[in-house]
């Protein structure tokens, strides 16, 4: 995932958040003008349709968030309902909020941590049942 992308966004409740709103739009396959461009029914309705939070419901494998408090492009609130549906699915899901990050978690000692969770996660989910 690069810097532009937010993978775990309600993308109708962000296109008014997110310092890139434009980016809602696109994904959604909605034009876009930064003068010209109000949200509407019709195109808040499509960005539900293809937003992440539409299929929590589907969702079975564990799922792990690393989140910056302090992120501007994907607003912290969008992974914490995430979050919360896949808990209320019984879906295993742990969030781990980095409060002095933003989108980029680069912080040498934030990044260091990102990483030890990542390789526990993975190797709890994936390395344990492959042995």
């Amino acid at each position: 995932m690069n810097d532009d992308e937010c993978g775990f966004c309600l993308s109708l409740a962000m296109a008014e958040t997110s310092d890139i709103p434009d980016w809602n739009y696109t994904e959604s396959g909605l034009p876009y003008n930064v003068w010209t461009t109000l949200p509407s029914a019709a195109s808040l309705a499509k960005m539900f349709d293809v937003s992440p939070i539409q299929y929590a419901d589907k969702v079975k494998a564990p799922v792990l968030f690393l989140v910056g408090a302090k992120d501007l492009r994907c607003p912290p609130s969008q992974s914490h309902e995430l979050h919360y549906a896949l808990k209320a699915r019984h879906i295993e899901t742990k969030m781990l909020v980095y409060h002095k990050s933003s989108h980029p978690l680069w912080e040498v000692d934030v990044e260091a941590d990102a990483f030890v969770n990542m390789a526990v996660w993975f190797y709890k989910h994936l390395y344990s049942r492959i042995k």
